[in-house]
């Protein structure tokens, strides 16, 4: 008799306060990173999804909209009590879906926790302002009103990090949410909207509908979406920003950062090195602080290169579940394919390679 092998979970939109059935051949493949397979399968909505989601947040958004600034904020509280509490399980499903290590995953989760933090305290920062006697028999009334149905289109590197610096503050200033989250790394963010259910908001109030171009040109498209926050690449970000505010709309545009490091001569080489290899490799290098570039003034470039080069003899490259690792793998096999490509250009263009991990495989999981 043939044993059946268990179907692997498929995540699900979350619209109206619940997850929507997605049937298989609606799905795409999720992979753990660090061990090459096939973990879940993550849905991709376009058109009809990102419409439900809107008619669910704009049937929710008067009763959210009436919701007095204290009451809204109790309900953040007790968001902030549960993010906590799954804090832990939040990171592994960062490490399970993106690759970068536990350590640096909780980091994350902290970091959004401490927007949850900020949001809790909204209401004194919401409430109007009242200037008399602005002029002869004239007084001055400030009224700050949500605009609706606003969404957010965040990136797969930080999956918790990112959209709770969006999310909370639209929420609480009274807005209701649509998030088109990288399919990459839906783990921690379908967790994200349950909690906020258990919390005890409201049905409709933040909505999940994962997807790639079509999901994105629909959010950008809908005219009852009033605002519009993006961070991913430039490409995409100026579609958003492009197409977004010549309908209208309210849109903030983050794209492709990366930041470079600059040394002067009187730095502390030993804390620059630290800081740069710590940056450079941390979440597998795939964030706008891995400094790609540094800027060494004088000579202090060859102060740094020997203690650069001692550093990275030392990390530890595998799992990010293992304890005391350093970097986990590259999160796509098309991603780390691209990082080749470009290692090669850079070396056509005459650079040097001091470091090559092109050839690096991990023994204990060479899929990964």
């Amino acid at each position: 008799m043939a044993i059946k092998t268990p179907a692997l979970p498929i995540m699900s939109h979350w619209i109206g306060g619940k997850a929507v059935d997605v049937p298989l051949d609606g799905t795409a493949p999720i992979y753990n990173p660090a061990t090459g397979q096939v973990i879940a399968h993550v849905p991709r909505g376009g058109v009809a999804e990102v419409n439900t989601a809107v008619e669910a947040a704009k049937a929710a958004f008067p009763a959210w909209r009436d919701t007095p600034l204290i009451a809204r904020s109790n309900i953040f509280f007790a968001f902030r009590g549960l993010m906590f509490e799954h804090r832990e399980e939040l990171a592994r499903l960062i490490t399970r879906d993106h690759g970068k290590t536990f350590p640096d995953a909780l980091a994350e989760v902290l970091r959004g926790i401490e927007t949850i933090d900020f949001a809790c305290g909204l209401p004194v920062h919401l409430s109007g302002m009242m200037t008399p006697n602005l002029s002869t028999k004239v007084d001055s009334y400030t009224f700050r009103a949500p605009l609706g149905v606003v969404a957010a289109i965040t990136p797969f590197n930080f999956p918790v990090m990112v959209p709770t610096w969006i999310y909370p503050i639209a929420l609480m200033a009274g807005n209701t949410v649509i998030l088109k989250p990288s399919s990459h790394t839906p783990g921690a963010t379908q967790l994200q909207a349950e909690l906020w259910s258990r919390a005890g908001g409201p049905a409709g109030t933040f909505n999940i509908v994962y997807g790639g171009k079509e999901a994105v040109a629909a959010i950008v498209e809908h005219k009852d979406i009033r605002a519009i926050q993006f961070v991913g690449s430039t490409k995409v970000g100026r579609y958003v920003y492009e197409e977004g505010t010549r309908r209208g709309k309210r849109v903030g545009s983050f794209t492709s950062a990366k930041n470079a490091m600059l040394v002067l001569p009187d730095a502390d080489m030993d804390l620059v090195a630290d800081a740069a290899v710590a940056a450079g490799y941390g979440s597998a290098g795939e964030r706008c602080m891995a400094q790609t570039l540094m800027v060494a003034v004088g000579d202090t470039g060859d102060k740094l290169r020997p203690k650069i080069l001692e550093r990275i003899a030392r990390l530890k490259i595998g799992n990010g579940m293992e304890p005391g690792a350093d970097m986990g793998p590259i999160y796509s096999r098309e991603h780390r394919e691209s990082i080749i490509k470009w290692i090669g250009i850079g070396e056509s263009e005459g650079a040097e390679l001091v470091v090559d991990g092109r050839k690096f495989t991990n023994p204990d999981s060479p899929e990964g």
